[in-house]
């Protein structure tokens, strides 16, 4: 079983640095309240943006949807909230998410 999850672990981190090695836009610190919502389940998850690009975001949250999960993405700060839709790049089972933001 540990075996398991520190093969997760490290695909995960792969994963992750392919990600980054593909970014065209710089990521910013970030902190405000997230609410994103599976289109196909309309499974919601709350969470909290930690880093923001133009194109995409990570969201820290326990129970992350898989990669390629296309999503309604709110992301609250104060009274505003912005809306949009994007999809799962990838994905840490008890640590979070990022994804990519679709243009409309």
């Amino acid at each position: 079983m540990q075996q398991m999850i520190e093969l997760e672990k490290k695909n995960a981190i792969e994963t992750a640095a392919e990600v980054m090695e593909h970014r065209q836009n710089p990521r910013y610190s970030f902190s405000s309240d997230v609410e994103v919502i599976d289109i196909q389940s309309d499974t919601k998850i709350i969470g909290r943006v930690t880093d923001i690009a133009r194109r995409g975001c990570y969201v820290d949250t326990i129970s992350p949807f898989p990669p390629g999960t296309l999503l309604v993405v709110k992301i609250k700060r104060g009274a505003q909230i912005f809306e949009t839709q994007g999809s799962v790049v990838y994905s840490q089972v008890g640590l979070g998410m990022g994804f990519v933001l679709h243009r409309h």
